[in-house]
């Protein structure tokens, strides 16, 4: 994480419900890494707060594995180039799968976390999240 991502990251929290705070981080860290496509450079900041806090309350989901699920999209090589993935206004969409896309980012996730090898000296894997 750069010093302006994390200074951005403590600015937001200190003001900020949470949900909004996590909607303004993700569009705002994916603006500066994927401007270049419009559905990024457009994003609406309303829908995203929406969902997320819909993922949030209506879902039953912890707040720090929202922000891990989205760290690791923005983070993960493959996950960062889906760009349906990749827009939260879309993450509680079910797939025909009938799967939503917030699952199915958990669970690429949890997959990826497991090819990890354990070291006894480190509790697990992390990924940028708000829990410093």
């Amino acid at each position: 994480m750069t010093y302006r991502e994390d200074r951005l990251r403590r600015e937001i929290i200190s003001t900020m419900d949470i949900y909004k705070a996590i909607a303004l981080w993700f569009i705002e860290t994916k603006r500066e890494k994927f401007s270049r496509y419009p559905a990024v450079k457009f994003a609406r900041r309303d829908i995203a707060e929406k969902v997320v806090n819909e993922i949030i309350i209506i879902d039953n989901v912890d707040v720090k594995e929202v922000i891990e699920v989205l760290s690791f999209a923005l983070s993960n090589k493959f996950w960062q180039k889906q760009p349906k993935y990749m827009a939260l206004n879309k993450l509680r969409e079910l797939d025909e799968d009938g799967f939503s896309r917030y699952d199915k980012l958990l669970l690429a996730m949890e997959r990826e976390k497991d090819k990890q090898p354990f070291n006894s000296n480190e509790n697990t894997q992390s990924y940028d999240t708000f829990g410093d």
